[in-house]
């Protein structure tokens, strides 16, 4: 690997083999910045340490050591020693059946790195995100306690019912928003846009932990009275993933559902031909084959995300997380599984911390170079 000229420190993580079956480009990484971080559970706060409360002293290259990915910084926080991170970019990819790297670079004393690392909602942070997706919401409060944002460039943002309707609360990733269920009408709506209208192959995927065991939750549902497009829920013991067609026609799968108390990644492919229920990144549920079928359009539809509307009934109950809309593509099993994998911080082994040679010049005729090697931290 390469040296980015201009950063002192640095530390690589490698992702496994195993963890990528399969090529996959501008493929989403997330990096969280803790005690306890990825798959060896190494210790990433010296970052903090180093660059305090200023993200903009890091910068994450692909394996060459060179090329800058984008990042969103989700979260920093320099006190709690916590940090939420996404990156990549178009033309980088990860490669199927072989080890990966990405590296990253800290340095107090180098410039803000402001052409690859921005807050949500930042142009950094939005490239980060392949042109398919079309909303993603991380799940904590931004800009305020009424409101989650949007990190894609469609500008999807959510309003909650209400201030803290749900509430923000710790989540698998960072924050979530904790729905209070039964005896309430907690939601968050997204106004209709052409980005979440999906009449071809579609992917949505959500972390949900149930907290109790509540007979029927509506998870999301795109609907306006009498228009019907797509919708995911819980009924008794069963996960359900349901669209309509053009001609009217409801199509659903569903997959058994009885977990409290665990966080669980559920991701519903439509590939243009079936039908796909994941959780935890393994296929549990898939369709007949449904080739020649397109899925129901209808503009003015808004998006729900706890409640079914008109009624405002069978509201959600538990913890929600890391919502993603992908338009225009079925994700693959490969990406699927990848996602969960990096989504709990399982994706990569984390190296230890190097620090590059300092030169000092000691005299200018003749000039001469001492060269000190910091030892690594």
């Amino acid at each position: 690997m390469g040296l980015l000229a201009g950063w002192q420190h640095y530390i690589d993580l490698t992702v496994p083999a195993a963890k990528v079956t399969d090529d996959l480009a501008h493929f989403p990484v997330c990096i969280q910045i803790r005690d306890g971080a990825g798959i060896n559970s190494a210790d990433l706060t010296p970052i903090f340490d180093e660059v305090g409360a200023n993200y903009k002293k890091i910068a994450v290259t692909a394996e060459d050591g060179v090329t800058q990915l984008y990042c969103e910084v989700v979260s920093w926080s320099s006190g709690d020693e916590y940090a939420e991170l996404w990156v990549s970019k178009s033309g980088w990819t990860l490669n199927g059946g072989v080890e990966n790297k990405v590296r990253i670079y800290f340095d107090n004393d180098h410039a803000d790195n402001d052409s690859y690392v921005g807050l949500t909602g930042s142009t950094p942070a939005e490239n980060v995100w392949d042109s398919n997706f079309k909303l993603v919401c991380h799940m904590n409060d931004n800009p305020d306690t009424s409101h989650i944002k949007d990190s894609t460039s469609n500008d999807n943002d959510g309003t909650k019912k209400g201030v803290n309707e749900p509430i923000e609360t710790d989540g698998q990733i960072g924050k979530a928003q904790d729905f209070a269920g039964a005896g309430t009408d907690e939601y968050i709506s997204v106004a209709d846009a052409e980005s979440i209208r999906f009449d071809g192959a579609f992917t949505i995927s959500l972390w949900w932990k149930r907290t109790v065991n509540q007979n029927t939750n509506i998870l999301f549902h795109k609907v306006s009275a009498g228009k019907n497009n797509y919708y995911c829920y819980k009924s008794g013991n069963q996960f359900f993933f349901s669209f309509y067609d053009t001609l009217d026609v409801n199509h659903f799968i569903s997959a058994l559902c009885t977990d409290v108390g665990i966080d669980n990644l559920w991701t519903c492919v439509w590939d243009g031909s079936y039908q796909r229920i994941y959780k935890n990144g393994a296929q549990v549920a898939v369709s007949d084959d449904l080739t020649g079928i397109t899925p129901k359009n209808n503009a003015g539809t808004t998006l729900y995300l706890g409640t079914y509307y008109p009624a405002y009934v069978y509201p959600i109950e538990g913890d929600v997380d890391e919502i993603q809309f992908s338009k225009d593509v079925g994700r693959s099993s490969a990406g699927v599984g990848a996602s969960y994998e990096t989504q709990r911080d399982q994706f990569y082994n984390c190296g230890g911390f190097v620090t590059r040679p300092v030169a000092i010049h000691i005299s200018s005729e003749p000039r001469h170079t001492i060269s000190i090697e910091s030892e690594s931290r």
